[in-house]
């Protein structure tokens, strides 16, 4: 069978299963009802826009489809083992749905306010607010293991400068999510999907010497990046920056040892050096780099510094210490306004940043060979000028609450087609590496039979 046929025939069976529907009883109903209910008291009414938008007999009527659609396609004018190959894509992508846990978001809402009109010159200032109900016994959900574990306070708030142009922070627990890859590849229909991830954990320990699932355990939990901007003493523009991420046993710095062989500086010039749990560049006079980048990486208990800078890296912890940052200037007070500051996670980014970048391309690249093309898309992204999100959980499901110059009238394109259109791009990333992985055991197993 040609790979264009059997595209087509699954691309038939995907768009049949819109067409299946099952008639709700009174039960679900009354869910639906609460479903809504549940969504609503999350936003926020007479705005610039809102809406909800209950997935529940979406993916119950997707679930039934599958059913249906597996029958059409037994029905087509196809070969044994066309009609395979179109069924054995069409499980994988109903693995793929279930394994992520898609299929438990029981709906979506989202709405905005204007908070401050805009003055002669100006841009309004919105307050958004998007809701994910997944209810309290839905765990399976993929969007429960990128958001943390539970709402805190924002103290790293306190030690952001107040020339920060961008900053955000997180929970994060990245071994959690390569457990649930690794369920979803062995659930999928056929074997050499499992080889996938015990093929990514090989490579990676060839190259770092460490093992992968130890290596994402140890980087989990709350991190924090800064950027900030700034100008030389001849007026140029600068942008510095430093994330502060969990490293426990030192895995961090443990990685970037074994990918660089980094070692104490002996004779001759090295690239970096290492200097008890510090690893710093080696910039020399004559290289062209400007001062004010001179990374290193510092490991100060269970976290890793990185940082453009030593300079920086002070300046933080000296605003940390004395409480006179960002927070306290009426530009963020007006745009964090109404945002409670506690939660999995925030960003922050200022209109400034984008200047800076561009600002910093026309004035380092001499022969401006890039600056025309990265200007461009920078100033595509600028219309969202700035923003300030946090992100927060609660026994049903996720909250996304935002300030920002834009509202989110924009989101009505996307409508009820949000998780179908997720699923489907996901679908298409993995399954040409799917497909990849059961030619290689096709072809070993040829060489196999061939040999005996």
């Amino acid at each position: 069978m040609s790979v264009t046929k059997c595209l087509l025939a699954t691309a038939m069976a995907c768009a049949a299963l819109g067409t299946f529907s099952m008639r709700a009883d009174a039960g679900e109903k009354e869910e639906s009802k609460k479903v809504f209910d549940t969504i609503a008291s999350k936003l926020e009414s007479g705005g610039t826009c809102y809406s909800v938008n209950n997935y529940k007999f979406l993916f119950k009527n997707l679930a039934h489809g599958f059913a249906q659609a597996q029958q059409m396609v037994q029905q087509m004018p196809m070969e044994g083992a066309q009609k395979g190959q179109v069924m054995l894509i069409m499980s994988g992508i109903k693995s793929l749905v279930h394994g992520l846990g898609i299929n438990e978001i029981k709906g979506i809402g989202y709405s905005s306010v204007i908070t401050k009109e805009p003055a002669k010159g100006e841009l309004p200032l919105f307050r958004n607010r998007m809701y994910y109900y997944l209810g309290q016994n839905s765990k399976n959900c993929i969007l429960w293991d990128l958001n943390g574990t539970k709402n805190r306070d924002f103290t790293s708030l306190k030690m952001l400068p107040k020339s920060t142009v961008c900053a955000a922070s997180w929970e994060f627990y990245p071994d959690k999510v390569w457990v649930k890859i690794k369920g979803i590849l062995s659930s999928f229909p056929f074997p050499p999907a499992a080889m996938l991830s015990n093929m990514a954990e090989a490579k990676f320990s060839k190259k770092t010497g460490l093992q992968l699932p130890v290596f994402l355990k140890g980087i989990g939990g709350i991190g924090t990046f800064v950027i900030t901007a700034g100008e030389t003493k001849d007026n140029k523009p600068t942008m510095c920056g430093m994330a502060k991420i969990p490293s426990k046993n030192k895995i961090i710095l443990t990685l970037f040892k074994n990918l660089y062989g980094i070692k104490k500086l002996n004779k001759g010039y090295q690239p970096f050096i290492l200097k008890g749990d510090e690893i710093k560049a080696n910039i020399t006079p004559k290289a062209k780099t400007p001062k004010w980048i001179c990374p290193l990486l510092r490991q100060e208990g269970d976290y890793i510094y990185i940082a453009s800078n030593e300079a920086v890296l002070t300046e933080i912890k000296e605003t940390e210490t004395k409480g006179n940052g960002l927070i306290t200037t009426p530009e963020f007070k007006q745009i964090a306004k109404g945002i409670q500051l506690k939660g999995t996670s925030y960003l922050y980014c200022s209109e400034l940043f984008v200047k800076t970048i561009s600002d910093i391309i026309a004035t380092y690249d001499e022969n401006n060979q890039n600056g025309h093309v990265v200007t461009k898309i920078l100033f595509g992204l600028a219309k969202y000028q700035n923003i300030f999100t946090v992100v927060s959980l609660d026994k049903d499901g996720i909250l996304v609450t935002s300030s920002s110059n834009n509202d989110l009238s924009e989101a009505n394109s996307g409508g009820t087609q949000i998780a179908v259109a997720s699923t489907a791009i996901m679908a298409g990333m993995l399954l040409p590496a799917l497909n990849s992985a059961r030619e290689k055991a096709r072809r070993i197993s040829c060489t196999s039979r061939t040999c005996s």
